[in-house]
């Protein structure tokens, strides 16, 4: 049985949501469901040192909440 890696998926179906911040070189980037406290399955992108780019294979059902938290 042969199957497709998440990042095939992803190419598939993108829903994009670009953001910007200060500063991206060194902080993690999480996304939470806000209904059911669970961790949401996403591929960021870091397009450049102030922004970043959240795709998803499907669009999340709950309203997502963003957390950025600085390393180092």
């Amino acid at each position: 049985l042969w199957s497709r890696g998440l990042g095939d998926v992803y190419k598939r179906q993108v829903i994009t949501y670009p953001f910007t911040l200060a500063n991206l070189e060194d902080v993690m980037i999480q996304l939470i469901d806000t209904i059911t406290h669970e961790t949401v399955e996403s591929v960021v992108d870091r397009t450049s040192t102030t922004q970043a780019t959240i795709k998803f294979g499907t669009l999340p059902p709950n309203p997502i909440k963003v957390l950025v938290q600085r390393i180092g």
